[in-house]
């Protein structure tokens, strides 16, 4: 993801989306995999990524951009997009396996909801749609 969308090294979409697939692939059997990670993943969008210093890490380069710290706000719409995009991609084609997973912790499935309700969304509709154009005419 971008922390601020502004053209970054090509993987950093790619490493929230493995994070993404080992949680969406590893929750039926492993909900203890899941759970931590997606509490991570639900920290990350409350309070941004603060290091020990209490300031985001610098992205390399110059310009108006590199001078001010990432803010959390930032980090949270940036990993929402990405979490879009994964959703519009159908990197990840059913976000219900985590906000119903009845082995997940409420307060975790509830934060997940919260955080990524238009990916939710997305996907709710492409579930309709697919219902729709999968019905036997009457």
């Amino acid at each position: 993801f971008n922390l601020r969308r502004r053209s970054s090294p090509p993987d950093e979409l790619m490493n929230l989306e493995a994070g993404m697939l080992v949680m969406y692939q590893s929750l039926p059997k492993h909900p203890e995999v899941t759970g931590p990670l997606l509490l991570h993943l639900c920290s990350v969008m409350d309070h941004g990524l603060l290091g020990a210093t209490g300031f985001v890490p610098q992205p390399q380069g110059t310009g108006p951009d590199a001078a001010r710290p990432v803010t959390a706000q930032e980090i949270a719409d940036s990993v929402r997009m990405a979490m879009e995009l994964m959703v519009n991609n159908r990197v990840v084609s059913d976000l219900a396996r985590i906000y119903e997973c009845p082995s997940l912790d409420q307060r975790l499935r509830a934060s997940f909801q919260k955080h990524f309700r238009r990916a939710i969304d997305h996907c709710l509709q492409n579930a309709r749609q697919s219902t729709r154009q999968h019905r036997p005419p009457l």
